[in-house]
């Protein structure tokens, strides 16, 4: 087996080996500045970003743990880095359990790898401004070299739901608030009230079952409104008599 070692460099090493022993074979002390933080104070850094949360925050930085601690951001920097620890940073997950989850994902995917002619596809999902958050399953804590992991889905407490539509031609805004736990009903409700087309949607709480398409069906006397572009005139999409209105 050939190590790629000059025999000067053997030499030298049987020479300490003989000297002192299996403590002649560790490398020697290189003259530089003394440590500033010793394992204790390293230690106590690590356990204070792992299992402690800050003031007034939700995670930590790296100028609020040199802040609490002492030591310099530099220095926490380069502990963290060195344990692979990232307490800015978290990820989230989603198990679907909804039984239908398969047909919805290839319904969307669909869209993308054959799509109609001239199509027209809205998208819905909720992007509400005050949510009390509670995750409905516990968090994954923080590690050594892996991030705080939370579950996509959480608990709105009682937060008040706005379905909202904006007629562009018009002008009109459509809205209805609710509170309650309906989401699915009372999206429904708005759909009739907005008078809008097949959506595909992601509905505030996750509701399983009557999709909006089915709603929409029930309706068939929806009338369809043109596509504007600039520059263009409107174009009206088809319809088959007896179909919900779709682009």
């Amino acid at each position: 087996m050939r190590c790629e070692v000059t025999p000067p460099a053997i030499t030298h090493w049987k020479k300490r080996f003989v000297a002192q022993g299996l403590a002649g074979l560790h490398d020697q002390a290189r003259p530089a500045r003394p440590r500033s933080h010793d394992d204790e104070a390293v230690v106590e850094l690590l356990a204070k970003v792992l299992h402690e949360k800050p003031n007034g925050a939700t995670h930590w930085s790296v100028r609020s743990a040199a802040a609490q601690t002492g030591i310099s951001k530099s220095s926490v920097a380069r502990y963290l880095s060195l344990f692979g620890v990232q307490p800015h940073r978290s990820k989230s997950f989603k198990l679907s359990t909804d039984p239908y989850f398969v047909e919805k994902v290839r319904d969307i995917v669909g869209l993308h790898l054959s799509p109609p002619t001239n199509p027209l596809v809205l998208c819905v999902d909720e992007k509400s401004q005050c949510q009390a958050l509670e995750r409905t399953q516990p968090v994954l804590p923080l590690g050594l070299g892996y991030l705080e992991g939370v579950t996509r889905d959480y608990i709105r407490h009682g937060t008040t739901t706005l379905f909202a539509a904006l007629d562009a031609a018009t002008g009109d805004f459509i809205n209805l608030l609710h509170q309650s736990a309906e989401s699915a009903m009372d999206y429904g409700r708005w759909q009739v009230r907005a008078d809008r087309f097949r959506l595909e949607t992601g509905r505030p709480g996750s509701p399983r079952g009557d999709p909006s398409s089915v709603r929409l069906a029930r309706h068939p006397a929806r009338s369809c409104r043109p596509i504007w572009q600039a520059g263009a005139q409107p174009r009206s999409p088809r319809h088959q008599p007896g179909e919900a209105n779709r682009f």
